[in-house]
């Protein structure tokens, strides 16, 4: 029995000896397999596992680090917009250069560090600056050691967090040669009209691919009648559809929503009926850096929307906008609350901007906005030189942007059951309006306007197109009930309006404290400026042009007298509207006052109602009377405009989203009396018929003619007849006359049909 024990014990000495040993022979061992690359590569193949390079790196050390400030100020300048996406560039030691770039507003770095949790890495917040204080915010990675399979986890990892799905997810390049592109050589103007998408769409039954559905193809009849959901492919190349239920909530589609912008790269219309919506989109041909994916962040924004209106503007003509002590014009931006801080509200800004520099042909030049220039401008001369206009308005609106008819869903008319066919009018742009002053809203005439509209759609800006394809999705949201209940983030800057309200108060009291003598000198000094800015050089064309008409010289004390009266002219009217402003403030209460303070201060936030109508009309008068003066009225008033700029974009410098602000103002250089902006409407237009229903007239004879600056005609100078030859392929612009019922287009005729790799990207 002894013997046995003894033994027992000898065997257990002996295994513990022999798990020593082998734990003293696995340590140098296991050294040197986790330090040997090659054993650990084959390891990683042998297991099936995904292999993680040597981490063991000073990250200072390698080549990402040091070329990061480089490689940051390439790409920054190739993408020097807002830009959403995941670029990278591998340096020849592995190391790798990564930005996302302006990750939606609940992303946080504590969540990109645990994705990369595995990898040594250096991570940065940069910015980049948009307008004058506006922004957009990258996360800059700096990563030590990562193979090509590493990085295609992560970017899966990555565009499930960003956007729900991995679905196609991966990284752009970071290269010298990889940028936005401002203006596409294809067409991107489509104008397919209803009767086309019924006939493509509804009676030759276009074919989708379709992995649930018998035979594996479906058509949009059976994706209405079966109310299914999801994206589909054409059976043929060209055609991206999304389907939803109507009166939906997209808080459960945000894989949906980025699998069809992934794969459609242009909105072209939809077809609904009483459950079920069905958007149209071109299956992607442009590369990602032409015509970025939509933001799922502003679909789901869009969605969220119930006003039935939008607005955004640049407020040139505010109380205290203009020229400041510098020479340059200020302004305050205008959006509506809920587009502030978002993608949407600042490609509005932009596009607000281009439509009034290449209305004047260049000319107006804005700082820290300063876009590509275009091949060619719509008009001969800056249209607010050839119209000869005191002032004009440049809107972007959505009248007849879209259009829409309600068909039987079958041959039984009184079935009950409808179908809406919608169509977009042009992709390329959204219409345009110019209106003579903000007041009367009396357009210019139809030939500028559709001038204008064939020169802006046709030029393929990829922005101008963009704006089009969220206005498409806003109305069809609306129309079809389509809301978003979930977090949108919003940066809605709470006071903006009345910010001003202070420095308006500081004027208006300084006016009414003002001796007469004071408000002379003051009427004089601003006189003088006026003069010497600009009316010396109208008096001085004017006497030439009758010099010429009438085949005689004035003499020199002729000219001294006609000088002398336009001077006396214009100090007595400047004199009467300091008196007036003078008047109108010393007689008003201080409630009345601070009203009229507030109304100055922001006229778009002041509701009109019958209580704030007499503010309404004395704030307008007000305004009427300083932009009759010169543009640099308030230094002889006391007040800087300067300071007053500073402190109002310094009041909302800390108010923006996480990685976006919208600028708080524009300054430009070489503005005249203009303003401009979006009126958006959730209205589609209903017709009746599929044929010859567009009510735009693009022949009208509505043209005036061009009278002197100073002398508004209801006649400016009809728009040139010629226009720039349109790229080879391009769609004409003008759409036939209404009496004209065009056949309809092969759908390949309109649509590429060339294969697309893996179906989209």
């Amino acid at each position: 029995m002894a013997k046995t024990r003894n033994k027992i014990g000898r065997n257990k000495a002996g295994k513990y000896l022999l798990f020593i040993l082998l734990l003293l022979a696995a340590i140098p061992c296991g050294y040197y397999l986790t330090r040997n690359e090659g054993v650990r590569r084959k390891a990683a193949a042998l297991l099936a596992k995904e292999y993680i390079p040597n981490q063991n790196i000073d990250i200072e050390s390698i080549l990402a680090f040091k070329q990061a400030d480089s490689l940051y100020s390439v790409w920054s300048k190739n993408f020097r917009f807002h830009t959403q996406s995941f670029f990278s560039c591998c340096l020849n030691d592995s190391s790798w250069f990564l930005i996302l770039s302006e990750p939606p507003a609940f992303v946080t770095i504590d969540s990109i560090r645990a994705i990369f949790a595995e990898f040594n890495i250096r991570d940065t917040l940069l910015v980049r600056g948009i307008g004058v204080d506006g922004f957009g915010k990258d996360i800059q990675i700096i990563m030590a050691n990562a193979s090509k399979q590493n990085l295609k986890r992560l970017g899966a990892q990555l565009s499930t967090y960003f956007y729900g799905t991995d679905y196609k997810s991966g990284f752009e390049p970071v290269s010298g040669n990889y940028g936005k592109i401002y203006f596409a050589d294809s067409n991107l103007n489509y104008f397919i009209n209803l009767d086309e998408l019924n006939s493509w769409f509804l009676e030759y039954n276009e074919k989708f691919t379709c992995d649930s559905c018998e035979g594996g193809v479906t058509t949009v009849p059976m994706i209405l009648e079966q109310q299914l959901s999801g994206v589909f492919f054409s059976y043929e190349a060209g055609f991206t559809i999304w389907a939803m239920p109507r009166n939906t909530d997209l808080l459960d589609k945000t894989a949906d929503i980025r699998k069809f912008t992934l794969d459609a790269d242009l909105i072209l219309g939809a077809i609904s009926d009483d459950s079920t919506l069905v958007i149209i989109g071109r299956e992607r041909v442009s590369p990602l850096n032409e015509l970025p994916p939509l933001r799922v962040e502003t679909i789901r924004l869009i969605a969220s929307i119930n006003s039935k209106e939008l607005s955004q503007s640049l407020d040139i003509n505010d109380l205290l906008a203009g020229k400041m002590e510098d020479g340059k014009d200020w302004c305050p931006t205008y959006l509506t609350p809920e587009l502030e801080n978002t993608e949407f509200g600042d490609l509005l800004t932009i596009t607000d901007i281009l439509l009034k520099d290449w209305s004047e042909c260049g000319t107006i030049q804005e700082m820290y906005y300063r876009y590509p220039e275009p091949a060619y401008y719509p008009f001969r001369k800056p249209l607010f030189r050839l119209l000869g206009l005191n002032e004009l308005v440049y809107n972007w609106n959505t009248a007849n942007v879209m259009y829409a008819i309600d068909i039987a869903a079958d041959k039984k008319p009184d079935s009950g059951k409808t179908r809406t066919i919608y169509a977009i009018d042009r992709t390329g742009s959204l219409p345009v309006s110019y209106f003579n002053s903000q007041q009367s809203y009396q357009s210019i005439g139809y030939g500028y306007e559709n001038t204008a509209y064939n020169y802006f759609s046709n030029l393929n800006c990829t922005d101008l197109v963009r704006v089009v394809q969220y206005v498409a999705l806003y109305q069809l949201f609306i129309d079809n009930n389509i809301t978003y209940s979930g977090n949108t983030y919003p940066a809605i800057p709470k006071g903006k309006q009345g910010l001003l309200a202070k420095p308006v108060g500081n004027l208006l009291t300084s006016l009414r404290n003002m001796p007469y003598a004071a408000l002379r000198v003051a009427a004089n000094s601003i006189s003088e400026e006026q003069f010497r800015q600009y009316i010396r050089r109208d008096m001085d064309r004017h006497l030439a042009q009758n010099e010429e008409n009438y085949n005689f010289r004035y003499s020199p004390e002729q000219r001294a007298h006609i000088e002398q009266n336009v001077r006396q002219g214009i100090l007595n009217d400047n004199f009467k509207g300091l008196e007036r402003v003078k008047q109108i403030a010393g007689m008003l209460s201080d409630d009345d006052f601070n009203k009229l303070c507030r109304y100055l201060a922001a006229p778009r936030a002041f509701g009109y109602s019958s209580k704030t109508a007499a503010t309404f009309h004395r704030g307008q008068e007000i305004q009427r009377i300083f932009r009759r003066m010169s543009n640099g009225v308030y230094k002889y008033l006391g007040l800087s405009v300067q300071r007053v700029k500073n402190s109002y974009t310094g009041a909302l410098s800390k108010i923006s989203s996480p990685y976006l602000k919208s600028a708080s103002a524009v300054i430009t250089f070489n503005d005249m009396l203009t303003t401009g902006g979006h009126n958006i409407s959730s209205r589609i237009t209903r017709v009746n018929r599929t044929r010859g229903y567009r009510h735009r007239s693009y022949n009208s004879g509505n043209v005036p003619r061009y009278t002197s600056p100073g002398t508004p005609s209801a006649n400016p100078v009809a728009p040139p007849a010629e226009r720039k030859p349109q790229r080879a392929g391009q769609q004409s612009a003008p759409h036939p006359p209404q009496s004209v019922k065009p056949a309809v287009r092969p759908r390949a005729a309109v649509i590429p049909t060339t294969a697309r790799s893996h179906r989209g990207l």
